[in-house]
């Protein structure tokens, strides 16, 4: 799962890295995402891993990224998907209530399905 471009990201996909041969990199566009640049960017930085770009036109983050994973699975039945979600780690615990909220959803989420491992790599701020 991709928020941003930045180290955190870089972070869980080198750990992805470590553990897979098949990446793919998944980023929810709630409608503000300069999808050119990003894509711009993602070429300069993680040119061997796959972007897929989900439309959210409701603005929700969660469903998409369920859909998606679902799909994957069914397309690769036998194989055990591993969902790697970068989150932050704040210095003080309050600002921890404002960061990893939509990590904390999507794993409730993904909880509900037992053929898939959730990893965390966290990234400290």
């Amino acid at each position: 799962m991709v928020g941003q471009l930045n180290r955190g990201t870089v972070e869980a996909l080198d750990y992805a890295r470590s553990i897979a041969d098949e990446i793919v990199a998944v980023l929810v566009d709630v409608g503000s995402t300069d999808r050119d640049q990003l894509q711009r960017k993602w070429q300069q930085l993680e040119s061997d891993i796959p972007l897929v770009i989900l439309d959210s036109p409701y603005r929700s983050v969660i469903t998409p990224l369920v859909d998606f994973i679902h799909d994957y699975e069914e397309r690769h039945p036998g194989v055990l998907s591993t969902v790697v979600i970068p989150a932050f780690v704040t210095r003080n615990w309050w600002e921890g209530l404002l960061h990893n909220q939509t990590a904390f959803f999507l794993k409730r989420a993904l909880l509900a399905k037992k053929s898939r491992v959730i990893t965390t790599v966290r990234y400290y701020l």
